[in-house]
């Protein structure tokens, strides 16, 4: 019999916000733009040289605009993954059943259901803003602050 029994289910905007919060993107961003300065920088290089051939300037040229384009689709592709994974995230009902020694999340969507035991000691909580953060298996799981009673078990994690 579990000690505390909670079920959530999040908003959009919800989802968004504790995504937000648990994401770095700087990362890979900055990454992109350092690529993008390196190839701004040999196009410059091959301008200013005179031994490089026209062709080879043409090269560069072909390259970056190829390389941008690709950023740009790989942007919108990524943009839309997030989108379906926070909708797929608002769509579930997050059970929650605490324990002495673990916690049982069950995840229900509209088609099925996915039951997760998390071992106390095995798991990293997170306190954000509105929301708790439970990362355990290189996946999150989020329980609302404000539905939670003064003593819940995850307070104490």
């Amino acid at each position: 019999m579990p000690n505390e029994k909670y079920s959530f289910s999040f908003t959009q905007n919800e989802v968004k916000e504790f995504l937000k919060q648990v994401t770095n993107r700087k990362k890979g961003l900055i990454q992109q733009i350092c690529w993008i300065v390196i190839f701004f920088g040999l196009i410059v290089l091959a301008y200013l040289s005179g031994f490089v051939f026209t062709l080879l300037k043409g090269i560069f040229i072909g390259i970056l605009i190829i390389y941008c384009l690709l950023l740009i689709l790989s942007y919108y592709r990524t943009k839309k993954i997030i989108k379906e994974g926070r909708t797929r995230i608002a769509t579930n009902t997050y059970i929650y059943e605490f324990f002495d020694d673990y916690v049982l999340v069950a995840i229900l969507d509209e088609t099925s259901a996915r039951t997760v035991q998390i071992k106390y000691t095995d798991m990293t909580v997170k306190s954000l803003k509105n929301h708790y953060a439970v990362f355990y298996a290189n996946q999150y799981y989020f329980l609302r602050k404000s539905d939670l009673p003064e003593n819940a078990k995850i307070k104490e994690l």
